[in-house]
């Protein structure tokens, strides 16, 4: 997804532009991973900004004094889900870039798909792609809009705006 997300941004000379992009993963280990690969592989960084946006807002800190029966991810970007936060940092590259266009990467769980709405809400913008790891997870049935969960939620162009959006499935284990 990361070669598609990039071939994207070249066909359309976005970069030195503005450009949103979505990664949506169902759980916090998932997306420290994918930053982490994201990171390691991007064709390039210069212009580009990392957002991590999670339920578990300690991810990514330093804690102490943990039960052993605690699991610990270590984030590779800091990560939380106060929006007015978000839109301050949004705000703030705004102003550095002297009117140069930048690209956000916006890393997220499903299950913060909500903060996302709000951000989106706050700030006026759409995603240009978005992208769903383990698609196989936001197809569901839903009787009313009470009924929708985090992970059919996506689909909802009113609900999270994209352009376009690109579903993955689960790899297979060999």
């Amino acid at each position: 997804s990361l070669k598609i997300v990039e071939r994207y941004i070249e066909e359309n000379n976005i970069l030195g532009a503005n450009a949103n992009i979505l990664y949506l993963v169902p759980s916090i280990p998932l997306l420290s991973q994918t930053i982490l690969e994201w990171k390691s592989q991007l064709s390039y960084s210069e212009g580009c900004d990392r957002f991590g946006i999670c339920s578990d807002n300690t991810a990514g800190k330093t804690r102490r004094n943990l039960n052993a029966d605690e699991i610990t991810v270590n984030m590779p970007i800091p990560s939380t889900t106060d929006v007015t936060r978000i839109s301050e940092q949004l705000n703030r590259l705004k102003k550095d870039i002297h009117d140069r266009g930048r690209i956000h990467f916006f890393f997220s769980t499903y299950q913060s798909i909500d903060v996302i709405h709000e951000l989106q809400e706050k700030c006026g913008f759409e995603f240009d792609r978005a992208i769903c790891d383990e698609a196989h997870r936001t197809i569901g049935a839903y009787k009313d809009e009470d009924d929708k969960t985090a992970f059919t939620k996506i689909h909802d162009n009113s609900f999270i705006r994209a352009k376009k959006r690109l579903y993955r499935k689960k790899k297979e284990k060999i």
